[in-house]
């Protein structure tokens, strides 16, 4: 072999060894090169991922901060909510609120009834018609008297509140003025 020309001879054939390393190069050059794009864009990918790793961060940071200052935000809620529950809980040694309800059937208008509730105060309805009607009444207004009597001892004020959708005029006029009389009496009886 004769180092100087790069020929390579073997059974006296020669062999030229300069192309074939000058393909090997090429191909190692090619490989490297794409390593080298690969590792490129893995770079560039690993960067973008990073920075939307990063934007969701930011945002997820955001998003907590907000579920934080939402959270004061009930907190404090609830515990208003809480005292005005315990009030409401307790709210009758504060005041009495009575409702009367006068409903009526649409198939017979002449059938009636008188529904009363309020705390401690829980009596049967009053069912009547046109002939029972004035013992209706009357017995309401024994009723509501007997409690907002029992009530004043306590120096406790009555609110009274009536439906006003489903019931009669007539009975609706009739029930506004037993209020209106009542309140003329009693000085702790209020109208809603």
């Amino acid at each position: 072999m004769n180092r100087r020309s790069g020929i390579l001879s073997r059974a006296n054939t020669p062999i030229e060894l300069t192309s074939l390393l000058d393909v090997i190069f090429l191909i190692l050059f090619v490989v490297m090169l794409a390593n080298k794009l690969t590792a490129a864009n893995m770079v560039a990918q690993s960067t973008q991922l990073a920075q939307e790793a990063q934007a969701e961060l930011v945002r997820t940071k955001t998003e907590l901060e907000t579920a934080r200052k939402d959270l004061f935000t009930v907190q404090n809620n609830l515990s208003t909510y809480e005292g005005r529950v315990d009030m409401y809980e307790h709210f009758d040694v504060y005041a009495a609120l009575v409702n009367v309800y006068v409903t009526y059937s649409h198939d017979n208008i002449r059938e009636r009834e008188i529904h009363v509730s309020g705390p401690d105060l829980e009596p049967e309805p009053l069912k009547f018609n046109e002939n029972s009607e004035n013992a209706a009444w009357n017995r309401l207004e024994k009723c509501l008297k007997e409690y907002i009597e029992k009530k004043a001892e306590e120096s406790i004020p009555v609110i009274i509140s009536y439906n006003r959708e489903d019931i009669l005029n007539r009975d609706e006029i009739k029930l506004s003025g037993m209020i209106s009389s009542l309140q003329k009496t009693y000085t702790n009886l209020y109208h809603k």
